[in-house]
């Protein structure tokens, strides 16, 4: 049976002292068991650390491409989980939301934030295709009860939505939900640095983890020690030239993770041969703290 092809996004409203995850947009899930599997390798409510971020950018039978978003604090809700679901609305993307909170969170009122509009067709009913390939990528959807014939399924289909198993209908539909993301790269990639235009060593860090690296770094600034830190908001598609850049003068970054260490390999990668590549990592259902972290700081310099 086909795999089933599908946009997704997992979206954590995460609180530091929970998980660190974010939004994950996941064109390709085969089945429900899929979904429930996903979810379980992103999230354990046993403790922090205990998921795992390398799904995101690792290619396997059930994920094809992937946009990630992370945040670290609730008070990120408005900045980045709240404009998240325009780019649902802009890419066509179906949306799912799951996570846990023990920060306060504040709900914008109707009205403060822009909401965007899903495009709609404009063409006769019996010309509709729920899900044409247009220039764009993004198809024009109706939603349910407003005229327009089709068909959903959870399995890999054809522009019409019923279940396919011809080779170039699948090429098309997985070529279609990668380079809807792909052609926009530009625009959706984010990432936030801080003091990295003088450091000689820098901390790379996400999710609940920056945030006990925030203040490590301002404690190695305290002890004239010039460090940066960079947070990369966008996971996946990883924003490969922008850190490259950043570390053209850097000698040392330090990568920070709640796991086993996994973006690291994507440091590694991207980052020039001048600069020393270290690891900080735990995973044993504890956060990690400041001085943690300042310590591996003194330790790498």
């Amino acid at each position: 049976m086909a795999k089933g092809h599908k946009i997704i996004i997992v979206l954590g409203i995460i609180a530091a002292l929970v998980l660190p995850i974010g939004l994950i947009f996941v064109p390709s899930f085969g089945t429900i068991n899929g979904l429930l599997n996903t979810l379980s390798l992103l999230e354990d409510p046993s403790g922090i650390g205990l998921g795992t971020m390398a799904f995101i950018n690792r290619t396997d039978d059930t994920v094809d491409l992937v946009l990630g978003l992370n945040i670290d604090n609730s008070d990120s809700a408005d900045d980045i989980v709240f404009p998240a679901m325009n780019i649902t609305l802009t890419y066509g993307a179906d949306k799912l939301g799951d996570g846990w909170v023990s920060e306060m969170i504040t709900i914008p009122e109707p009205g403060e934030l822009e909401v965007l509009e899903r495009q709609k067709p404009d063409v006769p009913h019996e010309w509709y295709h729920h899900f044409e390939i247009t220039p764009t990528l993004v198809s024009p959807m109706a939603a349910m009860g407003e005229g327009y014939r089709y068909h959903t399924t959870g399995l890999t289909h054809d522009q019409e939505g019923f279940p396919t198993a011809r080779p170039e209908e699948i090429k098309s539909k997985l070529d279609k939900l990668k380079n809807k993301i792909m052609r926009f790269t530009d625009e959706l990639l984010q990432l936030e640095s801080e003091m990295v235009e003088d450091a000689s060593i820098c901390v790379f860090a996400y999710g609940t983890a920056a945030r006990a690296a925030r203040q490590a770094v301002h404690m190695a600034r305290e002890k004239r020690i010039r460090t940066g830190m960079i947070r990369p908001i966008t996971i996946w598609p990883f924003p490969d030239e922008q850190i490259s850049e950043m570390l053209t003068h850097v000698r040392r970054i330090l990568v920070v993770e709640l796991n086993q260490g996994q973006l690291i390999h994507e440091i590694e990668r991207v980052a020039p041969k001048t600069c020393k590549v270290a690891g900080l990592t735990r995973y044993d259902g504890e956060v990690l703290n400041p001085v943690e972290i300042y310590k591996r700081i003194l330790e790498v310099k």
